[in-house]
């Protein structure tokens, strides 16, 4: 810190060059007037500890670490003199309290102490609630942590580059309503990530018999067994293959109209985040992580990956025709004389499409026992709502009408 740290300007000087005094750690400084605490006390070659703008977030974010004690000096009381220290600068008179030094602007006079026992003790109280609540890096691979507004899970910013994240993405991919992979479980896809074997869902399709025999407790009969169950999985639906993804938002339901909506992988991929709102389901949330996913150059990469080792599907068969077509329909609660799965498929072979939640552009709700939410917004927006009973008769007549 230089000797000309330790001046001060007159008020009206630092006023006019749009600067006020501040001291930090007992040395005076001028600063441009509405510089942030944080910076005064760097431009003061005083660091304060703080995550604010950690370079591996999306956007910066308050971490209470970094606090500072302020002070001002006190108002005299009438016919006082204001009190001096042995500098001739007006004592300061200290808060109880720390503030953060990232949201708070200096004053003129203002004194800011960097250091000291209640500021000590309040960072470490701050860092313990960090970790226990908030870790600031991934346990698994050490990459920042990043926690979106508005939701309580904390979320490694790595993507499948992270080996925990890998893993449960796989496990999504395999599972029955996605891939549906026999013989994959999750203790050998834990074992086929920590051995390096596979690091995408590409490379599942890449495993030979001498891979899978070179794992322990892994018999000539179940390798057989699994590269077989690999073979078959390769002939899946549009739908199914979105679902097995992982996109985030992207449900069994959302994955289903999308893959209807558009037809194909290719118009998919042209579409943009207003086209991805015309789908059913789709909301703008849902819209962005599609978009964002589809757009990400590894994500093409492994798609791509997975088709040229011979992942495919049979094109959709048009709908046109159907007496349900361009209409959107929501099935909610419990049904008795069939599954709603079976409902759902009923409806879509006769054109609809399924949401999974009602919105302004829901045509009919069908609702059973224990309709809840769905239920009261279908009422809310005055949308047309049937029984299980009255759902039944409804498709009956319609095969009727088609002679069926």
């Amino acid at each position: 810190m230089s000797d000309s740290t330790t001046t001060k300007l007159p008020k009206d000087t630092a006023a006019e060059k749009g600067m006020v005094n501040i001291q930090v750690d007992g040395h005076w400084i001028q600063v441009p007037r509405g510089t942030r605490m944080i910076e005064a006390c760097k431009l003061a070659e005083k660091e304060v500890p703080h995550y604010c703008y950690h370079p591996k977030l999306s956007s910066p974010g308050n971490c209470r670490m970094c606090l500072v004690q302020m002070g001002m000096p006190p108002r005299p009381n009438p016919g006082e003199e204001p009190s001096y220290d042995e500098n001739g600068f007006q004592e300061i008179s200290w808060m109880p309290r720390p503030v953060i030094a990232c949201a708070n602007t200096v004053g003129e006079n203002m004194g800011i102490r960097t250091q000291g026992e209640l500021v000590e003790k309040c960072r470490e109280g701050v860092m313990e609630f960090l970790l226990i609540n908030h870790p600031l890096d991934c346990p698994i691979c050490h990459s920042s942590l990043e926690r979106v507004v508005g939701e309580a899970l904390v979320r490694c910013t790595a993507g499948l580059y992270c080996a925990a994240q890998r893993k449960e993405g796989l496990k999504h991919f395999v599972s029955r309503k996605a891939m549906n992979i026999d013989g994959l479980g999750d203790k050998l896809i834990d074992t086929l990530v920590d051995q390096g074997l596979v690091n995408g869902f590409s490379d599942l399709f890449r495993l030979s018999k001498d891979d899978l025999l070179a794992l322990e407790r892994l018999g000539e009969k179940s390798a057989d067994n699994l590269l077989q169950a690999l073979e078959h999985c390769k002939e899946t639906t549009f739908a199914k293959f979105l679902y097995s993804l992982g996109i985030r938002e992207v449900g069994v339901a959302t994955a289903r109209n999308v893959a209807q909506y558009f037809g194909d992988l290719e118009s998919l991929y042209a579409a943009s985040i207003d086209q991805l709102l015309s789908v059913p389901d789709v909301g703008p949330i849902v819209a962005e992580h599609l978009f964002g996913f589809l757009q990400e150059q590894h994500n093409q990469e492994q798609i791509a990956a997975l088709l040229s080792l011979g992942v495919h599907w049979l094109a959709p068969v048009a709908a046109t025709g159907q007496p349900l077509v361009g209409q959107t329909w929501v099935v909610t609660g419990k049904l008795e004389t069939m599954t709603r799965e079976a409902a759902e498929a009923r409806l879509r072979d006769k054109g609809a499409q399924v949401a999974g939640s009602v919105s302004k552009k829901t045509t009919q709700v069908v609702a059973g026992p224990g309709a809840g939410s769905k239920l009261k917004k279908a009422t809310a927006l005055e949308i047309p709502v049937g029984d299980e009973a009255w759902l039944i008769a409804f498709l009956a007549s319609l095969d009727t009408d088609a002679g069926i």
